[in-house]
């Protein structure tokens, strides 16, 4: 069986699509309560990297009517209706996979080289209260995939009989990556804001 493919998603080019955000980045600060999804990456060179973070509000919108992603330079977008609906999709799938009984629920694909990254999506199970908890696995849910790859879904080792990353987690996981590559400068305040609602999550 062959599980070289070319990666594609619906999702794909989510923030070439997202509008800019019109306030000022000074005045982008969504309560706690509004985080929605929270992409990390653990890796020897980035031990606390920070990919993507989806707000429901920025703190002046009213709760959900309105998304807003914020990626690794710290550049807020609003998204489209369209891709949150399929954000909201792949998320729900893949919080229906089975567990890996691994570190973090993580997914480890077959890789040739040592210390590749691993990619952390958490969602919350419920309303983030405004003071995070003293640990992060009681308010997250966490998904995990290591050695990320556009082109490969060969796990190193079954998982509950699964041998190939599954589909869902492959297209969000190379969706919200996309977040790394955006370009233009970092906006320091609003990375700092986001770091700070996470809570312990590093």
């Amino acid at each position: 069986m062959t599980t070289t493919t070319s990666w594609t998603s619906p999702l794909s080019g989510f923030l070439d699509r997202a509008d800019p955000y019109r306030r000022s980045t000074t005045e982008f600060k969504p309560p706690r309560s509004a985080l929605q999804l929270a992409v990390l990456r653990n890796a020897p060179a980035e031990p606390e990297g920070f990919t993507l973070a989806v707000f429901s509000s920025d703190g002046h919108t009213p709760d959900g009517e309105k998304r807003f992603a914020v990626d690794n330079h710290g550049i807020v977008h609003v998204l489209q209706e369209a891709d949150v609906n399929t954000f909201q999709s792949l998320v729900g799938t893949v919080q229906e996979l089975p567990a890996t009984d691994a570190f973090r629920n993580t997914w480890v694909l077959k890789y040739q080289r040592t210390s590749q990254p691993i990619e952390r999506i958490l969602v919350p199970k419920a309303t983030l209260p405004a003071t995070p908890a003293a640990s992060y696995e009681d308010e997250f849910a966490e998904t995990s995939v290591q050695a990320f790859n556009y082109e490969e879904r060969q796990l190193r080792k079954p998982v509950h009989g699964v041998e190939v990353l599954p589909q869902s987690l492959w297209e969000l996981t190379g969706s919200v990556l996309e977040a790394r590559k955006v370009e233009g400068s970092e906006d320091p305040e609003v990375l700092s804001y986001v770091r700070g609602l996470l809570g312990n999550v590093f």
